[in-house]
């Protein structure tokens, strides 16, 4: 797995427990404190009139193939995630691999995770 990646990760609101998520790797794999492999992503959204959307990077249909509606980068959400897990779940069917994400449009999330006044300190310091 490398930066630009994208997956879908079963990550859904407690309403809908089984809702997958586009989630993109913003980092390429490093071996964490634990020597794990490990890398950081990012969730993407769709915007809802429900909740306040992260504006820091908004993302439309056409910028990545799997997105279909007006959707946002959840900065919040950032997370360091262990790589073997990842690929377990693609082999097991529970995660699915999805297109990589454009370059440019790759680039525009890799920049919010600096600007977000969401993003989780520990992740600002890897991107």
């Amino acid at each position: 797995m490398a930066s630009g990646d994208c997956v879908l990760i079963i990550s859904g609101p407690k309403n809908n427990p089984d809702k997958r998520h586009l989630f993109v790797f913003v980092t390429e794999t490093f071996k964490a404190e634990n020597r794990v492999l490990s890398a950081v992503l990012v969730p993407i959204c769709t915007v809802q009139d429900s909740y306040a959307a992260d504006k820091t990077c908004m993302l439309v249909p056409g910028d990545h193939p799997f997105i279909k509606n007006k959707s946002f980068v959840y900065y919040q959400r950032a997370a360091i995630m262990r790589v073997t897990n990842i690929m377990k779940d693609v082999w097991g069917g529970k995660t699915i691999l999805k297109d990589k994400m454009p370059k440019d449009v790759l680039q525009k999330i890799i920049t919010g995770v600096r600007k977000s006044p969401f993003t989780p300190p520990d992740i600002k310091k890897l991107v």
